[in-house]
């Protein structure tokens, strides 16, 4: 599963937590070759930008916590229900997975 996430998936959100001051904190990272790379999401005239943070992490360190993995066009391949459940792809994340041979 997991070189389909890194072949097909762009971006990945975790699931959220609370800092101390009862703030909830979800973090996004871009998936790029083989690292996931930290970024946080901010809206500049009606258009979302990516502002990376420098932080890089490997597939495995946060693989357990991913809870939505998006392609390119934005579209989810891939979520989690809650943190005990599999990651499992969606219907449009297996389509990408089947290919048609045309004789």
């Amino acid at each position: 599963m997991e070189k389909y996430l890194m072949k097909y998936g762009y971006r990945c959100v975790l699931f959220r937590k609370k800092d101390q001051t009862g703030k909830i904190i979800a973090k996004n990272y871009l998936i790029t070759g083989t690292r996931l790379i930290e970024i946080k999401i901010s809206h500049v005239a009606n258009r979302i930008s990516y502002v990376e943070t420098g932080k890089e992490v490997r597939f495995r360190e946060i693989e357990r916590y991913i809870r939505l993995v998006f392609d390119k066009q934005g579209i989810l391949i891939a979520r989690r229900v809650s943190l005990r459940s599999p990651l499992r792809f969606t219907g449009k994340g297996m389509g990408k997975l089947v290919t048609k041979n045309v004789i």
